[in-house]
């Protein structure tokens, strides 16, 4: 080989290995969460702190539905099916029993 030949490929040699290194560094970057700027955090301004369950607006209106369920049953009551048909009282109607309250007049 000639002088050229190799100045040639000693040179090719180490632009691969730069751009190695780059692609290793790229990977690096893309596993570090990049952290918050000044103007970022100032623009946030002051926040309350907010339970785990407000940040998730898809958990928080999930557990919203299920408070307005609870609170449904409280108004109207559940649908209940035929079991078998109705076959009227067990004991029969007696003459002599009285189920209601005289109002005070």
């Amino acid at each position: 080989m000639t002088d050229d030949a190799m100045e040639e490929d000693e040179n090719s040699q180490s632009e691969i290995g730069q751009i190695e290194e780059i692609n290793e560094t790229k990977e690096n970057n893309k596993l570090e969460k990049r952290g918050i700027t000044y103007q970022i955090a100032k623009n946030k301004g002051l926040t309350p702190h907010r339970k785990k369950e407000q940040r998730n607006p898809r958990v928080k209106h999930r557990n919203k539905f299920r408070k307005a369920k609870v609170r449904r049953k409280g108004a109207v009551r559940e649908v209940r099916n035929e079991l078998r048909r109705y076959g009227g009282e067990i004991s029969g109607i007696k003459a002599t029993v009285t189920k209601s309250i005289k109002l005070k007049s």
